[in-house]
């Protein structure tokens, strides 16, 4: 019995790793439909003139991606319990998603939950003091569709480096304006 040569050896393991992604995304779609990460930045402000860009609608729309407008629908923006519709405009599309505060602890943590149509998202703004103010951001996302968890890995690389973009935004609007919001 022959053995294998490397160019054969190097063909078989090319087929295997092709049968084996497949395999680990649709395993990981049905056992993990839940996907979470988080990121981080240092804002040179104060927490209370921090706070209103994380709450107030008119000072969102200026650093979160896509966000045109919100309509509050029930209680005061940043209160909680009080809901909200987000209107996003993403790759050319209007996308409407339903915002729901779920916790504030002032000025140190807000959560809240968007229900867009492929998935809902849980995130949370927290604040710590580190030589600034360090705000950390937690997001997780359960999609609901088989496909959209298959894809999942893929997608949230491009969402994680969104939101680092969008803190960062976030970063230099705030540390731009010298006295806060206004």
């Amino acid at each position: 019995m022959r053995g294998y040569s490397a160019y054969e050896r190097f063909w078989m393991v090319l087929i295997l790793l092709m049968a084996a992604v497949p395999l680990f995304l649709a395993l990981q779609a049905f056992y993990w439909p839940e996907k979470s990460f988080e990121a981080a930045i240092i804002i040179d402000r104060s927490r209370e003139k921090i706070w209103p860009y994380l709450v107030e609608p008119t000072f969102r729309t200026r650093w979160e991606t896509g966000l045109t407008d919100i309509l509050p629908s029930l209680g005061e923006p940043g209160e909680s319990g009080s809901r909200a519709f987000a209107i996003f405009y993403l790759d050319g599309a209007r996308l409407e998603a339903e915002e729901e505060v779920i916790a504030i602890v002032l000025p140190e943590r807000l959560e809240k939950i968007t229900h867009f149509g492929p998935y809902t998202k849980w995130s949370q703004f927290g604040m710590t003091e580190d030589g600034g103010r360090k705000i950390t951001y937690r997001e997780r996302i359960r999609y609901h569709s088989f496909a959209d968890r298959f894809w999942a890995p893929f997608k949230l690389w491009g969402h994680k480096r969104e939101i680092e973009n969008m803190l960062g935004r976030l970063q230099r609007l705030i540390e731009s304006s010298p006295r806060g919001p206004q």
